[in-house]
Protein backbone atom coordinates (compact mmCIF):
# COMPACT_ATOMS: atom_id res chain seq x y z
CA UNK A 1 0.00 0.00 0.00
CA UNK A 2 1.54 3.49 -0.89
CA UNK A 3 0.75 6.78 1.10
CA UNK A 4 0.84 9.60 -0.89
CA UNK A 5 1.29 12.62 0.73
CA UNK A 6 0.17 16.08 -1.13
CA UNK A 7 3.08 18.26 -2.51
CA UNK A 8 1.69 21.34 -1.17
CA UNK A 9 2.18 20.17 2.42
CA UNK A 10 5.83 18.53 1.56
CA UNK A 11 6.55 22.23 1.04
CA UNK A 12 4.53 24.02 3.83
CA UNK A 13 6.34 21.20 6.07
CA UNK A 14 9.67 22.29 4.85
CA UNK A 15 8.52 26.55 4.59
CA UNK A 16 8.02 26.03 8.04
CA UNK A 17 11.31 24.27 9.07
CA UNK A 18 12.93 26.95 7.26
CA UNK A 19 11.39 29.58 8.74
CA UNK A 20 12.05 27.71 12.41
CA UNK A 21 15.67 27.60 11.69
CA UNK A 22 16.13 30.89 10.51
CA UNK A 23 14.52 32.05 13.64
CA UNK A 24 16.57 29.91 15.84
CA UNK A 25 19.62 30.49 14.41
CA UNK A 26 18.91 34.30 14.97
CA UNK A 27 18.05 34.04 18.44
CA UNK A 28 20.97 31.87 18.71
CA UNK A 29 23.64 34.49 17.46
CA UNK A 30 21.82 37.47 18.77
CA UNK A 31 21.72 36.07 22.03
CA UNK A 32 25.41 35.08 22.34
CA UNK A 33 26.46 38.26 20.20
CA UNK A 34 24.73 40.24 23.70
CA UNK A 35 26.32 37.79 26.08
CA UNK A 36 29.74 38.75 24.53
CA UNK A 37 28.77 42.71 24.29
CA UNK A 38 27.92 42.46 27.96
CA UNK A 39 30.87 40.64 29.23
CA UNK A 40 33.07 42.96 27.50
CA UNK A 41 31.10 45.67 28.49
CA UNK A 42 31.63 44.22 32.00
CA UNK A 43 35.28 45.04 32.72
CA UNK A 44 35.92 48.36 30.80
CA UNK A 45 33.36 50.62 32.29
CA UNK A 46 30.89 50.71 35.39
CA UNK A 47 27.24 50.70 34.57
CA UNK A 48 25.00 53.61 34.70
CA UNK A 49 21.69 53.49 36.80
CA UNK A 50 19.22 52.52 34.65
CA UNK A 51 16.46 55.13 33.73
CA UNK A 52 12.97 54.18 34.72
CA UNK A 53 10.79 52.83 31.72
CA UNK A 54 7.64 53.34 33.81
CA UNK A 55 5.72 56.88 34.39
CA UNK A 56 6.62 58.77 37.04
CA UNK A 57 3.98 60.54 38.93
CA UNK A 58 1.32 62.72 37.06
CA UNK A 59 -0.72 65.96 37.23
CA UNK A 60 -4.12 65.81 35.26
CA UNK A 61 -5.16 69.04 34.09
CA UNK A 62 -8.88 69.41 34.02
CA UNK A 63 -9.64 70.31 30.03
CA UNK A 64 -9.06 73.72 29.28
CA UNK A 65 -10.82 75.94 26.61
CA UNK A 66 -8.67 79.25 25.62
CA UNK A 67 -9.10 82.05 23.30
CA UNK A 68 -6.06 81.52 20.21
CA UNK A 69 -3.99 84.42 19.27
CA UNK A 70 -5.04 84.82 16.48
CA UNK A 71 -5.53 88.08 15.51
CA UNK A 72 -8.54 88.53 12.40
CA UNK A 73 -10.21 84.70 13.58
CA UNK A 74 -12.29 84.20 16.93
CA UNK A 75 -10.46 80.56 17.47
CA UNK A 76 -11.11 78.46 20.51
CA UNK A 77 -8.45 75.09 21.62
CA UNK A 78 -9.86 72.81 24.07
CA UNK A 79 -6.93 70.65 25.83
CA UNK A 80 -6.80 68.46 28.64
CA UNK A 81 -2.78 67.39 29.28
CA UNK A 82 -0.99 65.36 31.77
CA UNK A 83 2.28 66.21 32.62
CA UNK A 84 4.89 63.07 34.12
CA UNK A 85 6.80 64.29 36.82
CA UNK A 86 10.54 62.84 37.68
CA UNK A 87 10.04 62.95 41.36
CA UNK A 88 10.16 59.23 42.51
CA UNK A 89 9.81 58.05 39.35
CA UNK A 90 12.40 54.83 40.03
CA UNK A 91 9.78 54.62 42.93
CA UNK A 92 6.97 54.29 41.06
CA UNK A 93 8.31 51.95 38.94
CA UNK A 94 9.08 49.62 41.33
CA UNK A 95 5.43 49.92 43.24
CA UNK A 96 3.05 47.46 43.59
CA UNK A 97 -0.37 49.01 42.07
CA UNK A 98 -1.65 49.56 46.07
CA UNK A 99 1.56 51.48 46.69
CA UNK A 100 1.57 53.38 43.05
CA UNK A 101 -2.13 54.80 44.26
CA UNK A 102 -0.33 55.86 47.74
CA UNK A 103 2.53 57.30 46.12
CA UNK A 104 0.16 59.08 43.59
CA UNK A 105 -1.93 60.67 46.27
CA UNK A 106 1.05 61.83 48.59
CA UNK A 107 2.28 63.64 45.14
CA UNK A 108 -0.80 65.35 44.75
CA UNK A 109 -1.25 66.49 48.02
CA UNK A 110 2.87 68.08 48.00
CA UNK A 111 1.88 69.79 44.17
CA UNK A 112 -1.57 70.89 45.85
CA UNK A 113 -0.25 74.36 46.44
CA UNK A 114 1.36 74.76 43.17
CA UNK A 115 -1.86 73.73 41.01
CA UNK A 116 -2.95 77.01 40.36
CA UNK A 117 0.57 78.19 39.10
CA UNK A 118 0.74 75.47 36.72
CA UNK A 119 -2.71 76.13 35.25
CA UNK A 120 -1.95 79.91 35.10
CA UNK A 121 1.68 79.11 33.05
CA UNK A 122 -0.67 76.65 31.04
CA UNK A 123 -3.08 78.93 30.11
CA UNK A 124 -1.06 81.61 29.38
CA UNK A 125 1.31 79.86 27.13
CA UNK A 126 -1.36 78.41 25.24
CA UNK A 127 -2.99 81.61 24.18
CA UNK A 128 0.11 83.21 23.45
CA UNK A 129 -0.43 80.84 20.40
CA UNK A 130 -2.15 81.04 17.07
CA UNK A 131 -3.65 78.09 15.28
CA UNK A 132 -1.09 78.43 12.68
CA UNK A 133 1.77 77.45 15.77
CA UNK A 134 0.20 74.07 16.96
CA UNK A 135 -2.03 72.94 13.75
CA UNK A 136 1.16 70.83 12.59
CA UNK A 137 2.73 67.88 14.70
CA UNK A 138 6.22 69.64 15.16
CA UNK A 139 3.61 72.83 16.35
CA UNK A 140 2.56 70.58 19.13
CA UNK A 141 5.62 69.28 19.84
CA UNK A 142 7.15 72.71 20.36
CA UNK A 143 3.81 73.25 22.30
CA UNK A 144 4.60 70.41 24.50
CA UNK A 145 8.20 71.10 25.15
CA UNK A 146 7.56 74.76 25.95
CA UNK A 147 5.02 73.63 28.63
CA UNK A 148 7.52 71.17 30.22
CA UNK A 149 10.13 74.21 29.95
CA UNK A 150 8.26 76.78 31.74
CA UNK A 151 6.88 74.64 34.38
CA UNK A 152 10.72 73.45 34.99
CA UNK A 153 11.35 76.92 35.70
CA UNK A 154 8.51 77.44 37.60
CA UNK A 155 9.17 74.32 39.62
CA UNK A 156 12.76 74.73 39.92
CA UNK A 157 15.06 72.35 38.24
CA UNK A 158 14.06 69.19 36.02
CA UNK A 159 10.81 68.19 38.09
CA UNK A 160 8.55 67.68 34.46
CA UNK A 161 9.86 65.12 32.02
CA UNK A 162 6.71 64.44 29.63
CA UNK A 163 3.52 66.53 28.72
CA UNK A 164 0.56 64.46 27.10
CA UNK A 165 -1.86 66.05 25.21
CA UNK A 166 -5.14 63.26 26.33
CA UNK A 167 -7.77 66.01 24.43
CA UNK A 168 -6.76 68.29 21.64
CA UNK A 169 -8.90 70.03 19.77
CA UNK A 170 -9.31 73.74 17.65
CA UNK A 171 -12.11 75.16 16.01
Amino acid sequence: MEVRVPRSSIIGVAAGLGIALLVGGAYFFGASNGASKASASQGSAPQATPTPTGPGPMYTLQDVVVNLADSNLRRYLKIGLSIEFNTDAAAFEKATPDERKAKQAAFDAALAPKVPLINDAIIGILSARTSADISTPEGKQKLKNDIKDALNRLLGGDQVSNVYFTQFVMQ
